[in-house]
C-alpha cells in the first residue's frame, strides 16, 4: 500500500507542477476523470496492479521524463 500511496503523491505532485486539469491528467495515462479524482483522494485498493503499473508508462509517451515516470 506504501507503493500505491508514493505513486499517487508522486502523480499529484507532477499533476501540479504541470498545471494540469484532472480531465488532462486522466486524458495522459487514458483514465477517466472520476479515476483521477478516487486516486487523488486516496481511493486506490481497486486498481489492479497491470493497470497502476501501464500509468506511468502512458505518462512517460505523454512526455513525462523518463526518471519521473519511473518514480511517478
Amino acid at each position: 500500500m506504501l507503493v500505491k500511496a508514493q505513486l499517487v503523491s508522486k502523480i499529484a505532485e507532477i499533476i501540479q507542477r504541470r498545471s494540469l486539469t484532472r480531465v488532462e491528467a486522466a486524458e495522459l495515462p487514458g483514465l477517466t476523470q472520476p479515476k483521477v479524482s478516487a486516486m487523488l483522494r486516496g481511493q486506490v485498493q481497486g486498481q489492479e496492479p497491470p493497470r497502476s503499473h501501464a500509468v506511468p508508462r502512458k505518462w512517460a509517451a505523454a512526455g513525462l521524463p523518463p526518471n519521473q515516470a519511473r518514480r511517478a
